[in-house]
């Protein structure tokens, strides 16, 4: 494909594992919080174990693979004392070891710098309140890139924008970039939403299928 999407994580991916636990957040019109599954569809149940274990070897194959990780353990658990001080939430889970500890390969390239270099062709999306993407390392990122990006920044809470129960507009400016190439003509803001004012004109099922059709192009 000749665009490419940014979404922005820290450099430890500190966020993945938060998506399971995601709610989001706002109340509806009843007074409550819709909840969201880690794949995001409220009514499409949990995902199977098959799912999850795809998601997270994915997920670790791009990570180890793309910087060469500390291989003492003593890093690791100086990182995670400091940490545990530092970000007292989450950081010392975070600041653990990880299989790229052990990861059997090096690197095949240097890691790319982000700069204003480049084609305009970045859609970076982040929301207010992500505890593992804050949103101050986006607009860091935003920054770097210049003209080259749009940012769609989402008033919203939890890991991930591409969840229709959560936020309709961070939603469609997702699908639109990926399935039709469409990215706003300046960064945009998408207001929280109460769940019965969400408005997501495709399908998610439609979307995931178009955008596959897309990436196999």
């Amino acid at each position: 494909m000749a665009r490419a999407i940014a979404t922005i994580t820290q450099a430890s991916a500190s966020g993945t594992s938060m998506a399971a636990h995601c709610s989001s957040g706002e109340a509806t019109s009843a007074g409550r919080a819709p909840q969201s599954t880690v794949d995001g569809a409220a009514d499409a149940g949990a995902p199977s174990e098959a799912d999850l274990q795809s998601q997270k070897s994915t997920m670790i194959s791009v990570v180890c693979g793309d910087n060469a990780w500390p291989r003492s353990i003593d890093t690791y658990q100086r990182n995670v004392a400091t940490d545990r001080v530092q970000h007292p939430l989450f950081g010392a889970a975070v600041a653990n070891v990880w299989p790229c500890a052990s990861w059997p390969t090096a690197p095949l390239e240097k890691p790319v710098r982000f700069s204003d270099q480049g084609p305009s062709n970045l859609l970076l999306v982040n929301n207010t309140r992500d505890p593992g993407t804050p949103l101050s390392g986006a607009l860091e990122t935003r920054r770097l890139f210049g003209d080259r990006a749009r940012m769609v920044t989402v008033d919203q809470g939890c890991h991930g924008v591409w969840l229709p129960t959560l936020n309709g507009c961070g939603y469609n400016a997702v699908t639109r970039f990926l399935v039709d190439g469409t990215r706003p003509a300046a960064d945009e803001f998408c207001g929280a939403e109460a769940a019965s004012a969400r408005q997501v004109p495709p399908s998610p099922a439609d979307a995931v299928s178009k955008v596959q059709a897309r990436l196999a192009e």
